[in-house]
C-alpha cells in the first residue's frame, strides 16, 4: 500500500511538471515569441518560405538551409512563423527572410503573384510581431505592438523582391 502511495505521488509530481512546462511553452509562443504572420487574402494558394541567415557568412550554412520552413497557405488563410531561439540568442547579426509566390495564373495567362519577399533584422526600434497581408491588388506589411519579446525585428524598407 505504501508503494502505491509513493508511485501516485511520483506520477502527480511528473504530471504537474509537464503541465507547468506546457503552460510556459504556450505562454511563450502566444504572447512573447518574435513572429511573422502571413495572411493570404487572395483567391490563390500561396507557397511561403521563411529562412534565417547569419550575415557574417556570404552563403547560408547547411544547418540554416535545413531550418528553412516552407508551407502552403490556402486562400483566405493564415500562417505564423516564429523566429528560432538559436537566431534570437545569436551573438552575430542575423537576417530573417520570408518569401512567397503562387503558381496560379490570371485571366491573361500571367503568374498572378510573382515571387516576392521581405527581409527583417533585429532592432530596438522594431516590433515583436509583423503581419504580412497579401491581397489581390496590394501587399501590406504591418508591425504589431506587443508589450514584450526577447528581441524585436524591423522590416528592411530597401529590400523588396
Amino acid at each position: 500500500m505504501n508503494i502505491l502511495k509513493n508511485l501516485l505521488k511520483v506520477v502527480l509530481v511528473v504530471l504537474t511538471i509537464l503541465i507547468i512546462i506546457y503552460i510556459k511553452i504556450y505562454l511563450y509562443f502566444n504572447f512573447f515569441a518574435t513572429k511573422i504572420s502571413f495572411v493570404n487574402n487572395t483567391s490563390y494558394l500561396s507557397y511561403v518560405a521563411k529562412g534565417e541567415h547569419d550575415i557574417k557568412y556570404l552563403e547560408p550554412t547547411e544547418e540554416e538551409l535545413n531550418n528553412t520552413i516552407s508551407v502552403k497557405i490556402e486562400s483566405q488563410d493564415k500562417g505564423v512563423f516564429s523566429v528560432l531561439n538559436s537566431t534570437l540568442f545569436s551573438e552575430s547579426p542575423v537576417e530573417i527572410y520570408i518569401g512567397w509566390h503562387t503558381l496560379a495564373k490570371d485571366s491573361e495567362g500571367h503568374i498572378a503573384f510573382p515571387h516576392q519577399s521581405r527581409k527583417f533584422y533585429f532592432s530596438d526600434e522594431g516590433f515583436c510581431e509583423y503581419q504580412i497581408t497579401i491581397n489581390n491588388e496590394y501587399i501590406d506589411v504591418t508591425g504589431m505592438e506587443k508589450n514584450y519579446c526577447y528581441k524585436r525585428i524591423l522590416v528592411d524598407p530597401d529590400f523588396k523582391l
